[in-house]
């Protein structure tokens, strides 16, 4: 697996043998413990087995998995991101509006 450049500072980047290692101590299926993330059991088993894992889905296993002071930092980190422009362009090239965190249902963590 190629890693590449470090997305958000503190952020550590999960390997293939780490996940694996953290879902067997957690005694979960690949099902389960994939299925937090939002992440099917297929691709689960992709990034097992080596294929990059993307940003988001590292950034979300930082909050899950690292200490309660590292997934704050990281949440604070995201909400002080700039703000995304209005359009952006699909794999299609058609325009669609892009959604801000404030604009997604679960709304903004206290």
């Amino acid at each position: 697996m190629k890693k590449s450049a470090q997305p958000y500072p503190g952020i550590h980047l999960y390997s293939a043998e780490e996940i694996r290692s953290i879902r067997k101590k957690q005694g979960l299926n690949q099902t389960v413990f994939w299925a937090r993330f939002l992440v099917t059991q297929t691709t689960g088993c992709r990034y097992e087995s080596g294929q990059d894992i993307p940003t988001t889905t590292q950034i979300l296993l930082n909050i899950a998995l690292g200490s309660a002071a590292a997934a704050g930092s990281i949440v604070e980190g995201l909400r002080a991101q700039p703000e995304v422009p209005q359009t952006l362009s699909s794999p299609r090239g058609k325009a669609q509006r892009s959604t801000s965190f404030q604009d997604l249902p679960f709304g903004i963590l206290p």
